[in-house]
């Protein structure tokens, strides 16, 4: 029966080869790369390809051609076929600016393997790898190989590239070195593969379907049902097998692939040199390797880390002007600060009835749950009330785009977080979040984790109150649990945040090193008060986190009247400009 070459058919058969070009096929595996290459004809040109790939052959049009009954199926095998090879088809090397290339006339494979008659056919893969490596080290000449790719678009870019200063889009480009100093940049090659690129990155383009990556970051992606890119690092080799990719070179060289779509062939080398065999990476999964081991290591998935070509949809609107689209950016940014807590940014699906955090450091923790108070207990949320009585309920953001939450004080509608005893909270902190009241009425708690005994602790809470409905007089309460006590910090100004229907960002940070908490309103400091204490465990009273209520059992509760639209909670003191700079990225345009 004859097998469609599929995309799943196309991965079963690079990982076969790719284990018979390490030596670690069976006899089983052969034969089913034997019966994949029978029966498909255009499973022969995939093989063919992603040999030369492997072997470090960039010619586009270059195949291995055989009769069905000679197909090799182990490395042994394949080096013995390659040895006995016709000279066709020909790869033609480009010319060289300096030094030439040991062989200077158009060569063939087994041209090059009978020029090394002497050298046994085990080591011809090796006189193919040592003669690739020559000649991608020797200086090219690269307008020989004509135009190869555009850059289509970019977004605030500064290029070192001399010739490349005040150009307009698309800018045909050619094989060579590119160095993005400042923003972003999109890359189409003639083929149809994308790159999108994030500065700081140094970049060399070998050809339509190769590129070593330096220093920076990449996103590259193929058009449907091509395979074959490659990206080499300093660490390693990624080979597309028809995805979507991103790859991150550090400044130590360390070189990480993130797959977000299809899969991923990595190879890592050490000293320009590969020992360890290559790996499939699926969707969804990462890995790292150093040009100073020898491994593949796993490594946490995160594709916030990467700006794909929607994200950067994201940034040229943005740069047009849009608020929305610069707040979009910027809490890209910001969920993969390593210190933040939890974040809600509000973007969650009405129909789930779950605010989800999206901080990297605690992903797939911290989610939260949208209920009420029940009347009688006080912590389930479960007793069916009456119909008048709601969840917290989803409605307009500081956007049409996005979302917010409204919360009902006489209903005690909450969001109720379940808080892990890994997570730690710490002696330094930041509150930040949006909020609005619908009506001249009181604010109440953003959010409290504590318990009330006996004895009665509290990890932390905070909360806004309007005190004179004529001045519109604002006290800030905050608390942190104090040698047990708890003591609660008013800090109270002549500020206006009590305007209905308007979006006041608010935000707190207490610094353990001088002992003062602090109260910012829209990315002003307004007060500031001290708050010595000794207590550094900040996990202990409960483990549930409420986010718009305190929850006080008799039901006197301050609960929240108002809505509130991003929470932000931050193991780390924001200096005055990241407060600033927080407020200014979520402006809206009407506030």
């Amino acid at each position: 029966m004859t097998e469609n070459l599929n995309d799943n058919l196309y991965y079963e058969l690079t990982e076969l080869v790719l284990k018979m070009l390490s030596d670690n096929s069976s006899d089983v595996e052969a034969q089913r790369i034997r019966q994949i290459l029978s029966d498909n004809p255009e499973a022969m040109d995939c093989y063919s390809d992603i040999i030369l790939v492997y072997v470090g052959l960039s010619s586009s049009d270059g195949h291995i051609k055989y009769d069905s009954d000679e197909i090799p199926t182990s490395a042994e095998l394949l080096r013995e076929k390659i040895v006995s090879m016709e000279p066709e088809p020909e790869l033609e090397l480009p010319k060289v600016k300096s030094r030439p290339l040991p062989v200077r006339k158009p060569i063939s494979i087994s041209g090059i393997l009978r020029f090394s008659g002497a050298i046994a056919a085990m080591i011809a893969v090796v006189i193919l790898l040592t003669l690739a490596e020559d000649y991608s080290n020797a200086p090219k000449n690269y307008k020989a190989l004509g135009n190869i790719a555009s850059i289509v678009d970019t977004v605030d870019a500064r290029w070192s590239n001399p010739e490349m200063q005040n150009i307009n889009y698309p800018f045909n480009i050619k094989c060579g070195n590119y160095e993005l100093q400042e923003g972003y940049a999109v890359i189409e090659f003639n083929n149809g593969t994308e790159l999108v690129l994030e500065a700081p990155i140094c970049l060399e383009i070998l050809s339509n379907k190769e590129v070593n990556l330096e220093l920076g970051r990449l996103v590259a992606k193929m058009d449907p049902g091509k395979k074959g890119f490659v990206v080499n690092t300093p660490g390693g080799k990624m080979i597309d097998l028809g995805t979507e990719f991103g790859v991150e070179v550090t400044n130590n060289k360390t070189s990480d692939l993130y797959v977000f779509d299809g899969k991923v062939s990595i190879a890592p080398k050490q000293n320009n040199i590969s020992n360890a065999p290559a790996a499939i990476i699926n969707a969804g999964y990462a890995r790292r390797v150093r040009p100073d081991i020898d491994g593949i290591d796993e490594i946490q998935f995160n594709s916030a880390r990467f700006v794909q070509k929607a994200d950067y949809e994201v940034i040229q609107l943005a740069s047009q002007g849009s608020s929305y689209h610069r707040w979009l950016e910027y809490q890209r940014k910001l969920r993969q600060d390593k210190d933040l807590l939890a974040y809600y940014a509000f973007l969650d699906d009405p129909s789930t009835d779950r605010l989800v955090n999206t901080a990297v450091a605690t992903a797939g923790k911290l989610d939260g749950d949208l209920v009420h108070r029940d009347g009688k207990d006080g912590y389930l949320g479960t007793v069916v009330l009456p119909n008048d009585v709601r969840i917290p309920s989803w409605t307009a953001g500081r956007w049409d785009e996005k979302q917010a939450l409204h919360f009902e004080h006489d209903k005690q509608q909450y969001v109720k977080v379940d808080w892990p005893a890994d997570i730690k909270v710490g002696d330094n902190i930041t509150f930040a979040a949006w909020i609005k009241q619908d009506s001249r009425n009181c604010f109440g708690h953003i959010i409290s984790k504590r318990n009330y005994g006996p004895p009665q602790k509290m990890d932390f809470q905070w909360a806004v109150f309007v005190k004179d409905m004529v001045s519109y007089q604002t006290a800030m309460e905050f608390g942190f649990n104090n040698n047990d006590n708890i003591d609660n910090l008013f800090i109270t100004e002549d500020i206006k945040v009590a305007e209905p229907l308007k979006w006041y960002h608010v935000a707190l940070t207490y610094d353990i090193n001088d002992g003062k908490a602090k109260m910012y309103v829209d990315g002003k400091l307004y007060g500031y008060l001290d708050y010595p204490y000794s207590q550094s465990n900040h996990s202990i009273a409960s483990d549930v986190m409420y986010i718009g209520t305190d929850f006080f059992p008799d039901g006197d509760t301050d609960a929240l009247q108002g809505c509130i639209d991003e929470l932000v909670i931050m193991n780390r003191v924001l200096e005055p400009s990241e407060i600033k700079e927080m407020f200014l990225a979520g402006q809206p345009d009407d506030n």
